[in-house]
């Protein structure tokens, strides 16, 4: 399973940066570093969760017109 606690920290950094209206927001860089490789991490596992839809939607199609072909009269 995926952690998104990194991602969640950011995203509410920036709603607490907002809400004061702070001009710029700061990271160290091991926070950087650890959000950066959550959202490869999770960028990754959505790029293999689209080639297995990609993958059952061909299967699908190519059951589909095999079911269509109705023969020859």
């Amino acid at each position: 399973m995926i952690k998104l606690a990194n991602i969640q920290q950011f995203i509410q950094k920036v709603k607490t940066a907002k809400n004061i209206n702070s001009k710029e927001l700061r990271l160290t860089i091991s926070d950087a570093e650890q959000l950066a490789f959550e959202l490869a991490e999770l960028l990754s596992h959505e790029l293999i969760l689209t080639n297995k839809v990609s993958e059952l939607q061909n299967e699908i199609t190519l059951g589909i017109e095999v079911l269509n072909d109705g023969g020859k009269f």
